[in-house]
């Protein structure tokens, strides 16, 4: 992974509340399916406090990390960057989509980017699926799970064509 993606995603767990490292490692791990090793969280976190973009208390053993102000000021204008990054990936999924005549990616490339949003949620949740049948978790309580969700899903979609919202 690269290390601007890396230390984003660090802010942004910051941003949420204190974390340690081996918990920024478990996030990482269970939200984008990538375990980083200590070797690349570890200089991160030290640079990002030099940078002033956190700050690390001493705890015991350990080290809990935080957000600061310069870090969430930081954090605001990665948002702004995303949409040009939606928009910067919509373009190459149309280019790429005319070059190869591929008309899933091209219906992809014409979509509004809450959409595209959504359906990466659904590939993460996807891999989250998978990672739990991998170490066994009750495969009945992740269907139980994902049926709830199917559900509400088809109520707000009855509420939508009812007129409501």
């Amino acid at each position: 992974m690269k290390v601007p993606i890396l230390k984003y995603f660090m802010m942004k767990t910051l941003s949420e509340g204190k974390a340690t490292g081996y918990k920024i490692i478990k996030k990482c791990e269970d939200i984008l399916g990538y375990k980083p090793s200590t070797g690349s969280i570890y200089p991160l976190l030290k640079g990002m406090e030099r940078e002033k973009i956190i700050k690390g208390e001493r705890k015991g053993r350990g080290t809990v990390y935080s957000i600061t102000d310069k870090g969430k000021k930081m954090l605001r204008e990665v948002e702004k960057i995303k949409k040009d990054f939606y928009q910067k990936l919509q373009h190459y999924a149309a280019s790429m989509a005319e070059i190869f005549g591929d008309k899933e990616l091209k219906k992809f490339s014409e979509q509004d980017m809450h959409v595209i949003g959504k359906k990466f949620s659904l590939l993460k949740i996807g891999r989250l699926v998978m990672e739990l049948d991998k170490k066994g978790i009750a495969t009945k309580k992740i269907k139980k799970i994902l049926d709830e969700a199917y559900t509400k899903l088809l109520a707000l979609k009855e509420e939508k064509n009812d007129g409501s919202k």
